[in-house]
């Protein structure tokens, strides 16, 4: 009966998380079409800034995507279950990001707390001669983004941090701790807000 009533919730959880990551594909698909050229020329500087930071400056960010928190209506081994499936799909998002800040000239470190157990020794050596700091949030996991800017503040705290992803999207607003939040497609906009970081500006 137990194993019944596990495999129960697993089924309703996964169903859950996959209407939610269908709904947040659907948002971020909506605002790809729908997105202006006025409004990105207002999350972005010149070209001539950007090239400043590839010459003068190697900024170096971390790009992050937070640990998965338990629900209070799912038990967590089964959690544990979904966090292995998680495994098997990396967090694309930070990957088309850290890309194209790549691009633009910058270092970039990524890394995936579902896939690698999260402390702050981990965090620490990862914040090392950082500059910035992206997080990525979603329904499932702000538990997570609140631990972590609590645990960045702590080790670096006047480091930047820039937090972005579907439920800052489909919420705009500043996450307590962080500087800044990045509605839509981030990969656009990050190089020229890190670039204005980086160049002093606030």
């Amino acid at each position: 009966m137990l194993n019944k009533l596990v495999i129960l919730l697993l089924l309703l959880y996964s169903y859950i998380l996959f209407s939610q990551v269908l709904y947040d594909l659907w948002v971020l698909l909506k605002i790809k079409k729908n997105i202006s050229a006025t409004n990105l020329d207002k999350a972005s500087l010149s070209t001539r800034m950007i090239n400043r930071v590839r010459k003068n400056v190697m900024s170096k960010v971390l790009l992050i995507y937070p640990e998965l928190y338990r629900s209070p209506f799912v038990s967590s081994s089964v959690v544990a279950v979904l966090k292995k499936q998680f495994e098997l799909f990396p967090p694309l998002g930070i990957l088309y990001i850290g890309r194209s800040l790549l691009d633009a000239g910058y270092e970039v470190e990524a890394i995936d707390f579902n896939s690698t157990s999260y402390n702050e020794a981990i965090l620490l050596r990862l914040l090392s001669e950082k500059d910035a700091v992206g997080i990525t949030t979603n329904s499932f996991n702000l538990r997570g983004v609140d631990r972590l800017i609590s645990d960045i503040r702590k080790a670096k705290p006047h480091i930047r941090i820039v937090i972005g992803g579907p439920d800052v999207t489909l919420h705009p607003r500043v996450i307590e701790g962080s500087d800044l939040s990045i509605a839509g497609e981030a990969e656009k906009t990050a190089p020229a807000i890190f670039a204005r970081f980086s160049s002093g500006i606030s």
